[in-house]
């Protein structure tokens, strides 16, 4: 049996809104709190490329891979971290969360917001020796109840698709903008191509605006196939003086597979 850690972290892009807890402030807390849990594999969302480089300063463990989300592929993008002495990276893939999935900064329209979407899906190898498995992270939007469920639709599409070709154990990370009892999260949940769970849900909801909101709710999640026995599952609500890790809190769920099927 393998043991994985994975985590989903939306990192808050870098914005003077934030004042404090703006990313430049946040960024060393952030990285270095990362490097101490250690995740096999990391779900980001919101790290643009700046982002991504200044928090590599502090992850010189990991391999960070995803393209963006607008034409320049620089911006917003749903990354993937994994430890590069634990894996090998097979595949990757990043598709625009549109009617053209393809052509960067494009978006379904309707009630959907000015801003793009995207998932990035990765197959990583073992250098154990282990089974490779499928990673999957998303952000999707933040305004559109009927965009966050195509997003929905979209993503089990390519993992059909993924799955007629080589069907490989599944995780997928993501910020889905979404409560529990929503469609747009029944949908997967309710898959019929495998079964796919929520293994964060036991855990205290997961955005609060730098500690803002009245009520924190759970829009973050980590969803496993039936080939992961869940072990351990936790979030991480941590300051350093004024500073908060993220508006949101990261999630990660412990679980091992058999080396074999």
């Amino acid at each position: 049996m393998n043991t994985y850690r994975f985590m989903s972290c939306n990192v808050r892009l870098q914005t003077n809104h934030d004042g404090i807890n703006q990313f430049c402030n946040r960024a060393e807390f952030l990285g270095e709190t990362l490097e101490e849990i250690r995740p096999d594999v990391i779900g980001f969302q919101e790290l643009t490329c700046a982002m991504r480089l200044e928090l590599m300063k502090y992850l010189p463990d990991y391999f960070i891979a995803g393209g963006g989300r607008d034409a320049s592929r620089l911006d917003e993008s749903p990354a993937i971290g994994f430890l590069k002495d634990r894996f090998l990276l097979e595949q990757l893939s990043t598709e625009i969360l549109s009617m053209t999935p393809h052509i960067p900064g494009t978006t379904y329209g309707g009630d959907q917001s000015p801003c793009p979407r995207a998932f990035c899906a990765a197959v990583l190898m073992p250098v154990s020796g282990g089974r490779p498995f499928r990673f999957m992270n998303v952000h999707t939007d933040h305004a559109g109840a009927q965009a966050r469920m195509f997003a929905s639709m979209q993503l089990l599409q390519a993992l059909s698709r993924a799955d007629e070709s080589e069907r490989l154990p599944t995780i997928i990370t993501g910020d889905f903008n979404a409560a529990p009892e929503t469609p747009e999260i029944h949908l997967i949940t309710e898959y019929k191509g495998r079964r796919l769970t929520d293994a964060t849900g036991k855990l205290p909801p997961t955005y609060h605006d730098f500690d803002m909101l009245a009520e924190k709710v759970k829009i973050d999640y980590i969803f496993l196939s039936d080939e992961w026995e869940p072990l351990k599952a936790e979030s991480f609500h941590k300051k350093r003086g004024e500073l908060f890790l993220s508006d949101h809190d990261p999630v990660m769920v412990t679980c091992r597979i058999a080396d074999n099927p």
